[in-house]
């Protein structure tokens, strides 16, 4: 319960950074990101947002590296992603 409160929290906090980003008020943080460990953090979350009634597949890569990313923006262009396929 208590880790289910923490990870609102900061995707609170991400979604607000991420506002702020789209706004210009603040400035892109890239950092070196694990594209599976982003997928893998919002799987939940796309569940949740996408709806009982359509399956979300996740098929992460063994040999998928990192990438030099605002942590950010690449989950907001995942969540787009998703959203617009449904």
């Amino acid at each position: 319960m208590l880790i289910d409160i923490e990870r609102a929290a900061q995707s609170a906090a991400d979604l607000t950074r991420q506002l702020l980003a789209f706004g210009r008020c603040q400035v892109l943080e890239p950092k070196v990101v694990s594209l599976n460990v982003a997928v893998s953090g919002m799987t939940r979350m796309l569940r949740r947002i996408i709806g009982e009634d359509i399956e979300l597949a996740v098929v992460l890569a063994a040999d998928l590296g990192s990438t030099f990313v605002d942590p950010g923006q690449m989950e907001q262009v995942l969540l787009n992603l998703v959203v617009n396929a449904r």
